[in-house]
């Protein structure tokens, strides 16, 4: 027995990857889904409100709307708008509702991911500094230690050690 087709497609045109409401012309890229939250005047996933939509087609979007949040029509929700105390018509018009918590929809930075790469770069080396001089592996518990990495970091890029002359009579002198 096919799916039941969903009523607010009787205010909407399917155009292949695309979405369009008859009742102002705007089109989205996406289903069904997206013209429900357009019609309730709901901002969410890069969808603007219908500016000419009535009022009781509003309502009955934003029933719909709330039928996903509850999992009434769609399949495998992770997780439940209605128990997070979000429901449509608890949003104000161009809010977009928090699904999850905001800090993991943070992404990375490019900045940051470089960042990363440096430090893991810097680290092996480090490291490789270590072995071939032959320094124990505790000189990076050392308080001394971790506070003249700190003293480079604070210097930035351009850094040149010392050499073993200068360290030798000028610095230990």
């Amino acid at each position: 027995m096919p799916r039941q087709k969903d009523q607010i497609w009787e205010h909407a045109t399917n155009e292949g990857d695309r979405i369009r409401c008859n009742i102002c012309q705007a089109t989205f890229k996406g289903g069904i889904t997206r013209i429900k939250y357009h019609l309730a005047r709901i901002t969410c996933n890069d969808v603007r409100p219908c500016p000419v939509v009535s009022d009781e087609l509003c309502q009955i979007a934003k029933k719909a709307v709330e039928a996903i949040a509850t999992g009434g029509k769609r399949k495998n929700r992770n997780f439940n708008l209605v128990e997070k105390g979000i429901t449509p018509t608890s949003l104000h018009l161009t809010q977009a509702p928090s699904l999850v918590e905001p800090s993991s929809l943070k992404q990375k930075t490019l900045f940051a991911m470089t960042r990363k790469k440096e430090k893991e770069i810097a680290d092996d080396a480090l490291v490789k500094a270590m072995i071939i001089c032959n320094i124990l592996f505790n000189i990076l518990r050392s308080e001394e230690f971790v506070a003249a990495c700190a003293k480079i970091a604070e210097h930035g890029p351009g850094y040149v050690p010392p050499s073993s002359e200068t360290a030798r009579t000028k610095i230990l002198a």
